[in-house]
């Protein structure tokens, strides 16, 4: 439901994503096994991409006016991609601050 037209079902996705992203956090320690370790790191990866792209195609405001502009999904895919980005690899860090970095310069060019 990430990619759902309705704002409201890809906050709530979101919202799941962070939840379940926490939990297993929580559970991940240093005495858990290097597979469950990698399957965080592939699992953020993947969390991470994805809120790229909702962050890319949700450039809009889903509702407000000029005077109360409210983007509760791009808030939600912000708060989800910082908390995934703990759990990335050194390389797959660097990537996403250059993706970032190209979201923002292409949104000044335009704007």
């Amino acid at each position: 439901q990430l990619f759902e037209p309705n704002w409201e079902a890809r906050h709530g996705a979101l919202k799941g994503l962070l939840a379940l992203l926490k939990a297993w956090e929580m559970e991940s320690s240093e005495n858990s096994p290097v597979p469950n370790i990698l399957y965080l790191q592939r699992w953020s990866e993947d969390i991470s991409c994805a809120c790229m792209c909702l962050l890319i195609l949700d450039r809009f405001s889903d509702f407000g006016n000029c005077f109360n502009i409210v983007a509760p999904v791009r808030e939600m895919a912000a708060q989800t991609l910082g908390c995934s980005a703990a759990n990335l690899t050194d390389s797959a860090l660097e990537n996403c601050a250059e993706n970032l970095k190209d979201i923002l310069m292409h949104k000044k060019s335009e704007g």
